[in-house]
């Protein structure tokens, strides 16, 4: 019971937080709508922002479970959490790991990718798939899209950065997969700054999202050969440029 509770909980504000704005939204309003006395819900949540920064984290840790399942189909993923006891040493020796400010910076980093296979166009593959798994995830939950992406409440409080680093993850792992095609000579990122480029896919993939999801998109425009072309964009955007080739 508590557990569904909670859900229940989240799943009623997901939907007014998109219906009346998160300063409209109250507590009371949440309990009346969820049949529960507002009491119950200060037993889960302390506030309205701690409500609201619950189902940021949800919808990132859904996207990011996403974007592992694609990604693990090519490549082995290393290590994509160290436990907090093997932080400190490593075969009996103090790890640098230790000497870091924040446990939380280990805790949440994204795994070591390690390709299955020699195939180049395994990682053009691998990027390719991640772009159509954070297109598709917008579509199919457009309400945590926009908790996630697009609300902008004026009186929050700041999204905790133990969170914030948690929800990095992915793009993060989007990173790693242009560092493997980098270092392969596959794909070319300015200056090696996989962090920059891995950012403007981001954006790239949310204005196409963001567009769709509010009907913004010509009807005479086709919505799959949209994405599609989005995707092969970003694509030719990363190809490695060929050495030794004659033109300018």
């Amino acid at each position: 019971m508590t557990t569904s509770l909670r859900r229940h909980i989240l799943d009623e504000s997901r939907s007014m937080l998109l219906e009346v704005g998160f300063d409209r939204m109250s507590m009371r309003k949440i309990a009346t709508s969820v049949g529960c006395s507002a009491t119950s819900i200060y037993l889960y949540f302390t506030n309205k922002d701690d409500l609201l920064h619950a189902l940021i984290e949800e919808g990132f840790d859904l996207l990011y479970d996403e974007l592992v399942k694609v990604t693990s189909e090519y490549f082995t993923l290393v290590d994509p959490e160290l436990p907090e006891k093997e932080v400190t040493r490593t075969n009996g020796e103090p790890s640098a790991l230790s000497a870091s400010p924040s446990v939380s910076a280990v805790k949440y980093a994204v795994p070591t990718l390690v390709p299955k296979n020699d195939s180049q166009a395994l990682l053009a593959e691998a990027l390719d798939g991640s772009c159509r798994s954070f297109i598709r995830f917008g579509m199919e939950n457009p309400e945590y899209y926009e908790i996630m992406f697009q609300l902008h409440p004026k009186h929050m409080q700041r999204y905790p950065v133990e969170k914030y680093r948690k929800a990095r993850r992915n793009i993060d792992l989007i990173g790693r997969i242009l560092r493997c095609g980098h270092e392969r000579n596959l794909f070319h990122i300015p200056n090696g700054d996989t962090k920059l480029v891995a950012n403007v896919i981001l954006s790239t993939l949310h204005g196409g999202v963001s567009l769709m999801n509010a009907g913004r998109i010509d009807a005479k425009v086709d919505r799959n050969q949209y994405t599609e072309i989005i995707i092969q964009s970003i694509l030719a955007g990363v190809k490695a440029r060929e050495l030794g080739g004659g033109g300018n």
